[in-house]
């Protein structure tokens, strides 16, 4: 995902450069919650550990606490999401 992300923040800077600022509607659900008011119970979510996955269970001690949660709640998916915003010069509408 982090990869993505970066990869998503350098497109926008690039249609930037090239576009300067025609307006861009980016439509779809990008499977992250900005923030606390896109989840019905943040602090749960952002705590959660894996339950079904032994592996990852056995790994989740060396995962950055700025990772953890479910997918799309973790501090820096949301701080990703937030620099690609910024990046096309987006606003996150819900």
């Amino acid at each position: 995902r982090a990869v993505w992300d970066a990869q998503l923040t350098d497109f926008f800077k690039a249609r930037r450069e090239l576009v300067g600022a025609r307006p861009l509607i980016w439509c779809g659900d990008l499977n992250v919650a900005h923030t606390a008011l896109d989840s019905t119970d943040d602090d749960k979510f952002r705590a959660e550990e894996p339950r079904d996955n032994p592996r990852a269970k056995q790994a989740w001690g060396s995962v950055d606490a700025a990772d953890k949660g479910i997918p799309g709640f973790s501090d820096n998916e949301r701080r990703r999401f937030s620099a690609a915003l910024a990046a096309g010069d987006l606003v996150d509408v819900w």
